[in-house]
């Protein structure tokens, strides 16, 4: 499903300004983790571990959407806020945010590593990967869409359906192992299973996701905090384009003078 399908039911009741910052705030999260999660899953964890984990979040994510009740509602006329939901409902999206983080940049690594990096069939896996995310998106869209729309059904069902849905492919691929061969094995087996001060360096990694999950929460509902560390990473973006470019061509430049001479 879009992201903002699973927003826009939540914050129906609040101001567009209010309701956009919210929306830009999971979606500059959600498209940042996965730069931390694939680098994780490169160098220590593995992909299929991490697609595991990842996906597993994302499990917790719906559900608590689908229990969260209503963040907001109309009362004689005035917007009424319900504080804990609208805190269970931060907390569903920053589960949602690291699970996307762990799971996104694995599987594609996954499917990658099942071909030869010249093998015919590779861009035929690719085809169908892609043809199936698609359809599952916009089978979710249908369906969790309808759900939350039915005056008998509602949101929290549409969110269910949602969630079920995880839980049934994170199931699928956690049996499904068997025929991948050692592919999205970890990197470093030795050193992941290795222990740092008394524990295990997986379990660590774990329990950190588990913290950025508790910082994404808090920075949820903190929206001014998430606009100025996107400020700065903008900047710091632009500069380091501007670095790259310019020492492109202060070697381009060299390499002239060098063969100017040659």
């Amino acid at each position: 499903m879009p992201c903002w399908s699973f927003i826009s039911p939540s914050t129906s009741f609040f101001e567009d300004g209010v309701a956009a910052s919210i929306y830009a705030s999971y979606g500059s999260l959600v498209y940042l983790t996965p730069v931390i999660g694939g680098l994780v899953a490169d160098r220590y964890l593995g992909f299929r571990k991490s697609v595991i984990f990842g996906a597993g979040l994302l499990v917790c994510g719906h559900f608590l959407m689908a229990f969260e009740g209503e963040p907001a509602q109309v009362v004689g006329g005035a917007v009424v806020r319900d504080e804990s939901a609208l805190s269970a409902m931060y907390l569903a999206l920053a589960f949602i945010i690291v699970g996307v983080g762990f799971l996104k940049p694995s599987i594609s690594n996954i499917v990658g590593e099942l071909y030869q990096q010249n093998e015919r069939r590779r861009d035929q896996g690719f085809t169908l990967f892609y043809m199936g995310i698609n359809l599952g998106a916009l089978s979710a869209m249908l369906l969790c869409g309808w759900l939350g729309q039915h005056e008998d059904y509602g949101w929290s069902y549409g969110f269910g359906l949602a969630g079920i849905g995880m839980l049934a492919g994170l199931i699928t691929f956690v049996r499904g192992q068997r025929w991948l061969s050692g592919v999205g094995a970890p990197a470093r087996p030795l050193v992941l299973a290795g222990r740092f001060m008394g524990v295990r360096r997986e379990t660590i990694i774990y329990s950190v996701g588990l913290i950025i999950v508790v910082s994404a929460w808090g920075l949820m509902q903190s929206r001014e905090v998430v606009g100025a560390m996107l400020g700065v990473a903008s900047i710091g973006a632009l500069l380091a384009s501007l670095g790259m470019r310019w020492w492109v061509v202060l070697e381009s430049n060299g390499s002239d003078c060098l063969s100017s001479f040659s």
